[in-house]
């Protein structure tokens, strides 16, 4: 209804209104398809774009994102420093291999880079968008009414960490190399201590009190954002865990498989091609006047030219609607066609 109300410009005749300006942007949306050159709907990149980088030997070096805020120098302190690369080189398994080798190994360049260590300085931000999502660390979030800082990180056995960002930081490295890591504040969920409840699919946490604070890091493109809901059927410190399917964003590896995408929640689902399974469908006859003929007993409906429906007993006598009615399990039926004649001068 909003945007059918901004094509009304005379009050008087809103319905015209809104049919001419229905018309006019059909017809500049057509239009808009053959310019070169020109910035339409059609060629504009997504609003949460993100960025791409070449095919790295390291996966870590993969590890990137768009910030969306201006960066600040900021100095690391070398216990901070230290977890923060050591949380790099556990989840680089391309290096586990030279680690397990006896003696030195073939030398890259990127092999080389993360072995020296990052700098001591280092950026950090406030927002950035990562894998077409856009994620804002919690001091700035509070200040506003949506909610970007929920982080979620699947673990071993099915188990899911809970958190909220505090920091994005990117470590520099030799040669221009750079890792952004996200720095979060986990929720002690542990399900064996009732701090969190998964019931009819639905999860519920516990915020009150923090977990692993000395492992907080993890690789921007490891996080999965959720969102917090306050659970009114618990006390204040509880919050519902609520999953959300993003624009253009699949979970599942194969998005032509139309059965195994969530369609409803997303918005560009008209892109694909929906088939229905109609099963069987129950056979219907069409009686007119006494005499029956079976309408539907399969998808393949046969084609009725628009001719007047006439009686085999009074061809110049129109048919009326009234008397045509619908009944089932006529053994008698045959195709409706039958009753589809024309005139014999035609």
């Amino acid at each position: 209804m909003k945007k059918l109300k901004n094509y009304v410009r005379n009050k008087a005749k809103p319905e015209g209104s809104i049919a001419e300006g229905y018309v006019a942007d059909e017809a500049l949306t057509f239009c808009s398809m053959y310019l070169q050159g020109v910035h339409t709907k059609f060629n504009r990149p997504d609003r949460n774009v993100d960025v791409v980088i070449s095919k790295r030997q390291l996966s870590v070096f993969e590890s990137q994102c768009r910030p969306t805020s201006a960066s600040k120098i900021i100095f690391l302190e070398l216990a901070v420093r230290k977890t923060a690369e050591w949380s790099i080189l556990y989840n680089c398994p391309e290096i586990q291999v030279y680690m397990e080798q006896e003696g030195s190994p073939e030398c890259t360049e990127e092999l080389l880079s993360l072995a020296h260590g990052s700098d001591i300085n280092a950026h950090s931000y406030s927002a950035c968008i990562v894998n077409g999502v856009r994620f804002v660390v919690h001091s700035r979030d509070i200040q506003h009414t949506i909610q970007n800082s929920g982080v979620a990180v699947p673990g071993i056995d099915g188990f899911t960490f809970y958190g909220q960002l505090e920091e994005i930081v990117e470590l520099h490295y030799l040669n221009g190399y750079s890792v952004v890591l996200f720095r979060c504040k986990w929720f002690n969920t542990d399900p064996n201590k009732g701090r969190s409840i998964t019931k009819n699919n639905i999860t519920s946490i516990n915020i009150n009190s923090e977990w692993y604070k000395d492992d907080q890091f993890i690789f921007a493109t490891q996080a999965k954002q959720v969102f917090y809901i306050e659970d009114p059927s618990q006390r204040r410190n509880w919050r519902v865990v609520e999953d959300v399917n993003h624009r253009k964003i699949w979970d599942h590896p194969n998005i032509n498989v139309v059965n195994e995408i969530d369609v409803v929640h997303d918005n560009s689902s008209s892109n694909f091609e929906l088939i229905v399974d109609l099963g069987e469908l129950p056979c219907m006859s069409l009686e007119l006047r006494g005499q029956s003929s079976l309408v539907v007993d399969s998808l393949a409906a046969p084609v009725v030219d628009d001719e007047d429906f006439t009686n085999d007993e009074d061809e110049d006598e129109d048919v009326d609607i009234d008397d045509v009615e619908l009944s089932e399990n006529d053994d008698n039926a045959s195709s409706v066609a039958q009753y589809c004649s024309s005139d014999e001068s035609d």
